[in-house]
């Protein structure tokens, strides 16, 4: 992912406890603003999913069962292969 430049404005205050959260936790302002707008972004994503989860739960709730069939199937597979590996000695 290409990152590119972002020049913002703060309260003189604000940069200043920026710059000094940053510090004591051993980064650049540059790197921490980055990380609290992309923790930002998730945040506001996962909200967005939980607000469609709610108005839509059909659509939700045939995505789960979907996705847990998915996760049997994978499962069942797993374990077949794991039981023929032990009958015919190649276990470890």
């Amino acid at each position: 992912m290409a990152l590119k430049p972002l020049t913002i404005k703060l309260p003189e205050h604000f940069l200043t406890v920026a710059r000094e959260v940053a510090e004591a936790e051993d980064t650049t302002l540059s790197a921490w603003a980055a990380k609290a707008v992309t923790e930002k972004l998730l945040r506001l994503a996962a909200q967005a999913e939980t607000e469609w989860d709610r108005a839509h739960p059909e659509e939700t709730a045939a995505a789960f069962a979907e996705r847990e069939a998915e996760y049997e199937a994978r499962r069942q597979a797993e374990d077949a292969e794991d039981a023929a590996a032990q009958r015919h000695g190649d276990a470890a």
